[in-house]
C-alpha cells in the first residue's frame, strides 16, 4: 500500500494513504486506532514533539487528547447549502 506521508510520533511511524491512517509498531503496519471524524478527514500528517496533525479537515493530538480544528463534515455540509 503507497503511503502519502510518514512521520515519527510517540515512539511509532504514523503513515497517511488513500485509505485511511496507518502506525508502524515493532514492523508490523496497523490501522490507526482513530475516531472516524479524525481518520476521515486525514490525508497530509506533520508533528512536532507535542503535536500531532492530520491535514484534511485539520484533526490534532496533544497529551492524547483528539481535537478538531476544522470538521470536514460541517464543512462540506456548509459547501453545500450555500
Amino acid at each position: 500500500m503507497p503511503f502519502r506521508q510518514m512521520v515519527w510520533y510517540q515512539d511509532r511511524v504514523w503513515a497517511t494513504s488513500d485509505y485511511g491512517v496507518w502506525q508502524i509498531v515493532d514492523d508490523e503496519v496497523i490501522r490507526a486506532d482513530l475516531p472516524s471524524e479524525v481518520s476521515a478527514c486525514a490525508g497530509y500528517i506533520d508533528c512536532n514533539d507535542k503535536t500531532l496533525v492530520l491535514a484534511g479537515g485539520l484533526p490534532a493530538i496533544e497529551n492524547g487528547e483528539w481535537d478538531i480544528l476544522i470538521d470536514c463534515f460541517e464543512a462540506e455540509e456548509n459547501s453545500d447549502n450555500q
